[in-house]
């Protein structure tokens, strides 16, 4: 249940066990002057909550029947209290509009929005799936609320699970990509360290700041080399993973034999795995004709 209502800015509070999924609120600045020209055009989700009576714990000057907790908009309520810096008297009273739910609800909404509208990374993703399973949800609950594939949600479970904080860093940074960086998760949590620190530099990377152009050539030449380093490594590395490899790597097969939310990602997984076996590997998708 949610409408739309007029309440002051200063009433929007953070409640604890609603966590925001995009990590990074990125640049604020634009969003500023766009809120300065135009206004609040998008309201924040908040969700209601109301005291029907004051405990006595809790001073009448302090009581407030009604709360309002941030659920999603983040960045404009960000932005918002940025432009009061400058301007204490500037939207003092905003629109939100109202959610009326629990708190694990009101999480889903949260995650549900920024993956719409892709606003979150691979690791953001993965975080915030692991977030409402450790709410109780199951996966194929999670599946349906977010309006992804059980495969796409088990995968990120997967890689969250897996990936050292390390790993989670250099894909979360474009140093890996994403597909790749799942590939090095399954092996062990020293080995995706190794790789790690092979991959992007690591205490290794000379002193000194590098230019953009060079962290992204960096970046490129350690996807493209990735396969091949791991088959390279020594088979005390691969050979406690291969069973659960080609087990993910026959699960793919059949997905896309079946064609059952096979796409481009899945397809790259695919040709990562048989490289990394040593197997025959699958054409790639031939780009259509435009």
């Amino acid at each position: 249940m949610a409408n739309t209502i007029t309440i002051k800015y200063s009433d929007v509070e953070f409640h604890p066990d609603i966590k925001n999924a995009r990590e990074d609120l990125g640049d604020i600045d634009g969003l500023m002057q766009s809120i300065r020209e135009v206004g609040l055009r998008t309201p924040l989700w908040v969700l209601h909550q109301e005291t029907k009576r004051r405990p006595a714990d809790v001073p009448e000057k302090e009581f407030r029947r009604h709360r309002y907790f941030l659920v999603a908009g983040f960045r404009r309520y960000e932005a918002i209290r940025r432009i009061q810096e400058s301007n204490p008297g500037a939207f003092e009273e905003i629109e939100v509009t109202r959610f009326k739910g629990s708190v694990a609800e009101a999480q889903v909404l949260n995650i549900t929005e920024n993956i719409q509208r892709e606003d979150l990374s691979p690791v953001e993703i993965a975080n915030a799936v692991m977030l409402l399973l450790n709410l109780g949800f199951k996966q194929n609950e999670i599946s349906q609320k977010i309006g992804k594939s059980p495969t796409w949600v088990s995968n990120s479970i997967e890689f969250r699970r897996s990936a050292t904080p390390q790993l989670r860093d250099a894909v979360q940074e474009g140093k890996i990509s994403y597909v790749l960086g799942r590939q090095i998760a399954t092996l062990g949590d020293g080995d995706q360290r190794e790789k790690v620190a092979e991959l992007t530099g690591g205490e290794e990377q000379p002193a000194g700041e590098e230019s953009e152009a060079a962290e992204a050539k960096k970046g490129r030449a350690a996807d493209v080399d990735i396969r091949t380093k791991i088959r390279e490594s020594s088979s005390r590395i691969i050979r406690p993973t291969i069973g659960e490899l080609r087990q993910q790597l026959a699960t793919l097969r059949v997905a896309q034999k079946n064609d059952e939310e096979f796409g481009d990602y899945e397809l790259g997984l695919l040709v990562g795995m048989e490289w990394c076996l040593g197997e025959k590997k699958t054409l790639l998708r031939p780009k259509a004709e435009e």
